[in-house]
């Protein structure tokens, strides 16, 4: 019964940490359950033995730590690390790209995904938002998370590409594209992922705006 409850705890929060905001945030407040202290970076800190510590870094590094009662230069310590991100796409700073009645996404790939196993499947989009606040060097942050597939990275059918089951080499910056949508009157054809997210984190879009 424990690994099954371990197991449906493990899928919970993979499903609620789509990106590495997402997954430091979820750290953070099981840290804080279970009697951790959140160090701030810039200060001094004060540790003390048996103490449980945790720090973070651009809001997707984490680095938590607990304290012994032995002398660590008599004792060592153990280290275990992993990483929050995983393969996959991110949106560039100017997203809309118009081809014909069609929106696509300007994306580049990270961490090399394999590119075939993203094609003709439903897609959503994850992240962090950065909104303008009243001081241009702090502003406000929020997660997003559609959670619902919104764009789709499109194969081209047989008719059109008779060797595909011979292998195909992937354009990234043309064959990767995520598919909005279509032009519509509610959207028009610019800044659509801007609108998409106003909505999706409930703040007002201005036109022209960047978060």
């Amino acid at each position: 019964m424990r690994d099954h409850t371990f197991a449906k705890e493990l899928i919970s929060f993979i499903d609620s940490s789509p990106s590495p905001f997402h997954v430091v945030h979820n750290l953070k407040n099981t840290l804080k359950d279970n009697g951790f202290i959140d160090l701030d970076p810039k200060s001094r800190w004060e540790l003390k033995k048996n103490g449980r510590y945790f720090t973070v870094v651009n809001d997707s590094a984490l680095i938590a730590f607990v304290i012994g009662e032995e002398n660590v230069e008599e004792q060592g310590f153990k280290m275990i690390a992993a990483h929050t991100d995983s393969p996959g796409f991110k949106i560039k700073p100017f997203p809309d790209m118009r081809v014909k009645d069609y929106i696509k996404l300007n994306t580049e790939s990270y961490g090399g995904p394999i590119l075939y196993t993203w094609l003709d499947r439903p897609l959503s989009i994850a992240g962090r938002v950065l909104l303008r606040s009243q001081n241009p060097l702090n502003p406000t942050k929020k997660l997003i998370d559609f959670k619902e597939p919104i764009v789709i990275i499109p194969s081209l059918s047989i008719h059109m590409n008779r060797t595909v089951n011979e292998g195909v080499k992937f354009n990234k910056q043309k064959d990767t594209l995520p598919l909005l949508g279509r032009i519509s009157e509610e959207f028009g054809e610019k800044n659509r992922i801007f609108r998409l997210i106003a909505q999706n984190i409930d703040v007002k879009y201005r036109r022209n705006s960047r978060f």
